[in-house]
Order: C-alpha cells, then structure tokens, then sequence
C-alpha cells in the first residue's frame, strides 16, 4: 500500500494485523506490524523498467515495443483508422563507433531518441530495437 507522509513523501508500506481476543473469545484489540517496503517497491519497479526499456535512450526495447505495436493495431482495427510504421536504420553507424569510439555512438543515439521524443506527439510510439540499431 502507498502512504504519503505529511512532508509530501511517498512511502509503500506492507501490512500484518490480526485480532486479539481474550479467554472468552471476545475481542480486546488488534497486534500488527507495519514495514517499510519503499526501497524493495522501488527496486521491483527499476527491474520491470529495465526489462522493458532499452538502457541507454530510455527507450522502449524491443519487448516493450511489440506490445505497444499490437496494442496500436487492434485499437486501429477497432475504430477503423490507418496505423503507420517507421523504420528507421542509421547507415554507417558502426563507423562512428570505430573512428570516434562508443561513447560518440552511445551519445548520438541518446541525442536521437531525445529529438524524437521532443518531436512527435504523445501517442506516437519509439522504440529502439537494439539488435538493429535502430530507432522506430
């Protein structure tokens, strides 16, 4: 469960009571433990996000991607609307990672992934297939 502290804060908490009863069974109170679980939540979030998105541009993987895809699909089926796909392959690219080494490379796709993130509309998806250097 997530709480929010009176400074604002976030918190998830988990949760154990059960109820106290006396010797003729009548209930006299309630014994619980509270934990802080923040810290575990968060780490269980930072591994799903991983697992889904590409590492160095934040971009949906190829994972991510897909499920995106078909969820885009079947809403255009479903209203009967056009879809449209982009494929994007950057020629030469193993050449900037030889001649200026990856971490030129690393910095032009996290440059490309942001330009396109700042230039298409919310609903648009990208992704990057990494197998392919590419961004969608």
């Amino acid at each position: 469960m997530q709480i929010i502290r009176k400074d604002g804060t976030k918190r998830y908490i988990e949760s154990s009571v059960s109820l106290q009863k006396d010797s003729s069974d009548k209930p006299i109170g309630f014994r619980g433990i509270v934990r802080d679980v923040t810290e575990r939540k968060r780490a269980e979030e930072r591994i799903q996000y991983l697992a889904t998105h590409d590492a160095l541009t934040g971009l949906p993987n190829r994972l991510m991607f897909g499920r995106l895809i078909n969820h885009a699909i079947q809403t255009a089926r479903r209203y009967q609307r056009q879809l449209a796909v982009f494929f994007i392959d950057l020629d030469r690219f193993k050449i900037i990672n030889d001649t200026m080494g990856h971490e030129a490379g690393d910095q032009l796709l996290q440059e490309i992934a942001k330009r396109f993130k700042q230039s298409l509309r919310a609903v648009d998806i990208v992704g990057r297939l990494e197998e392919m250097n590419s961004l969608c």
